[in-house]
């Protein structure tokens, strides 16, 4: 392990949480050496396990031995998770390894995770862009004393660490602020499209669009639509923090709150449907209509 504070690409990074940004993340560093190491404290844990260990990663079980074999920890467990994991993992780091924590979290908790790291470097990471769009840069916003470091660690890679602040982490900031407006626009497509579809003039409308957004338009609505309900509960608890942050800084957040709203009325319905609900964005927006999830009203009056 490094006995300085810096990191260099024979650093070995350790991966703590394997789901979508973690296995991603892996694949970019398959060709480096050492490999990253995988940990998975949960003993009853198989799937992510079987995942890390196809593509011919190490997985370690134990918070102590990953500890002493790391040299940075890139922590992309769901949000709840962060200061858990923290308290687990902290204690077992020596004071010259990277912490960095890519959570949706939001700035009290990514404060105190800052405060438990003591004098190690610290990294509060925001991830801007979509990581399931294979091929295509993932941007991150990288700030506090680790972000320089990072940014090194990650050269080469389609993760992209943009050091907002070298000193300061204040990227939870940036990212929910971000967030009211990306998630929100989410939340207004679907409401739109699902009372479009209810007074029958869908197509109409989605043709109308094209010109406004342009190019990127198809993806665009694919983007805000259909993976709304896979991913409804992280983005309402994601909306919930931007809300409270947008009310803390102007007073009130009445847009931003209606937005989470929308979203966390998508989160039953995730629920109800088990399995992914599809890439058709048509049928979501047929089943959020027939299901009322919305609660749009069942008639619409015109007055003049």
């Amino acid at each position: 392990m490094s006995e300085q504070p810096g990191t260099t690409s024979a650093d070995r990074i350790g991966v703590v949480g394997f789901g979508e940004v973690g296995e991603a993340l892996a694949h970019e560093l398959l060709a480096r050496r050492p490999r990253p190491l995988v940990l998975e404290p949960r003993s009853g844990e198989r799937a992510s396990v079987a995942r890390a260990q196809a593509l011919g990663l190490e997985v370690s079980r134990d918070p102590r031995a990953f500890g002493a074999a790391v040299d940075a920890v890139v922590v992309v467990v769901p949000a709840p998770q962060a200061l858990t994991t923290a308290d687990l993992l902290l204690p077992h780091l020596g004071p010259a390894v990277l912490y960095t924590d890519w959570t949706a979290k939001n700035p009290q908790v990514r404060d105190r995770i800052a405060a438990a790291c003591g004098q190690r470097r610290f990294a509060d990471v925001a991830i801007a862009g979509t990581v399931t769009w294979s091929g295509r840069p993932v941007e991150l916003l990288a700030s506090g004393d680790g972000a320089s470091d990072l940014a090194a660690l990650l050269d080469g890679t389609r993760f992209r660490a943009l050091v907002v602040d070298p000193v300061v982490p204040r990227s939870c900031e940036i990212k929910l602020c971000r967030s009211a407006l990306t998630k929100g626009l989410s939340a207004l497509m679907i409401e739109t499209f699902v009372a479009a579809h209810r007074l029958g003039v869908l197509d109409v409308v989605d043709q109308g669009l094209a010109p406004f957004f342009g190019e990127a338009y198809p993806r665009l609505r694919d983007l805000m639509i259909v993976t709304a309900l896979p991913h409804a509960p992280r983005r309402a608890a994601e909306m919930e923090d931007a809300a409270a942050l947008v009310e803390e800084a102007l007073g009130a957040a009445p847009m931003t709150t209606a937005c989470r709203d929308v979203l966390s009325a998508l989160v039953p319905l995730k629920a109800q449907l088990g399995a992914e609900p599809g890439d058709d964005w048509r049928e979501i927006v047929r089943q959020l209509d027939e299901r009322d999830v919305l609660r749009v009203p069942k008639e619409t009056t015109c007055t003049s």
